[in-house]
């Protein structure tokens, strides 16, 4: 790999049971603090592309090649033990359910420090780190929140949370998976802008999923579109994107 690529995907397919093919041959690559969309209608193959490229998926196998800078394996072919030190450390996800992230009966601060011991064991004070990303995420009342049960939280806090959780292992790349769609438009804001704040504060890559063409083609530098799990486009120009977009029916999506 080249020294300015943070990750290359060669040829990436997956099935699930019933050799069901869900992602057909999809390459690509990104560099450092670069920002890739992923655009598709539900059932694209956005969120079996972003759980296949760590292995996140279960009952299904993989072929190609995913491979992050640092590490000379394919991480499709990678010990678990290793692949598990990679997942939420080197990279992390955040899902568009945030219950997926979280036990709702297990305070936060509980969660987020049995996070970090596993990815950042070198912090000493796992209360003050969680407040601090807390803080960072801007949740209100971090040091209250961090004594609550994760399912007492409204589902606001309960995405910041998830950013929260994301970004306190310091990763090198995010992998993004709509996590803003159970928001209002002015949730869904806030929260994208706050992604985009922490993303070029830590200087880290993002791969965001979202079936909103307009909120792929303002997040990202290029945008990819899936459509039945193969890639129709990927193309950086506006105006090429749109076009291939209301072929594939992104009608009134984007202007």
């Amino acid at each position: 790999m080249k020294e300015d690529v943070l990750l290359e995907v060669k040829e990436l397919s997956i099935w699930g049971r019933g050799r069901r093919l869900l992602l057909d041959d999809v390459s690509f690559r990104m560099e450092d603090g670069e920002t890739v969309s992923v655009v598709g209608h539900a059932g694209s193959g956005k969120t079996v592309l972003l759980e296949g490229m760590t292995r996140l998926g279960t009952g299904q196998r993989y072929a190609g090649h995913v491979h992050l800078r640092g590490y000379e394996h394919n991480l499709l072919r990678c010990r678990r033990g290793r692949l598990r030190r990679i997942r939420g450390g080197q990279i992390s996800y955040l899902p568009g359910d945030p219950e997926a992230l979280m036990h709702p009966a297990v305070p936060v601060g509980e969660q987020m420090a049995a996070l970090m011991r596993r990815h950042r064991p070198e912090v000493r004070d796992w209360r003050e780190e969680s407040v601090y990303w807390l803080h960072q995420a801007g949740i209100a009342e971090p040091e209250v929140r961090l004594r609550l049960r994760a399912g007492a939280l409204d589902i606001f806090s309960r995405v910041r949370l998830g950013v929260a959780m994301a970004f306190c292992t310091f990763p090198r790349l995010l992998l993004a998976d709509d996590p803003t769609r159970r928001l209002d438009v002015s949730g869904q804001a806030d929260v994208l802008e706050l992604l985009e704040k922490l993303r070029e504060k830590m200087g880290i890559g993002m791969i965001y999923a979202t079936r909103d063409l307009r909120v792929g083609m303002e997040m990202g530098s290029r945008v990819i579109l899936l459509d039945e799990g193969r890639v129709a486009l990927e193309e950086g120009r506006e105006s090429v994107v749109s076009r291939h977009a209301r072929a594939l029916g992104f009608v009134g999506t984007t202007a």
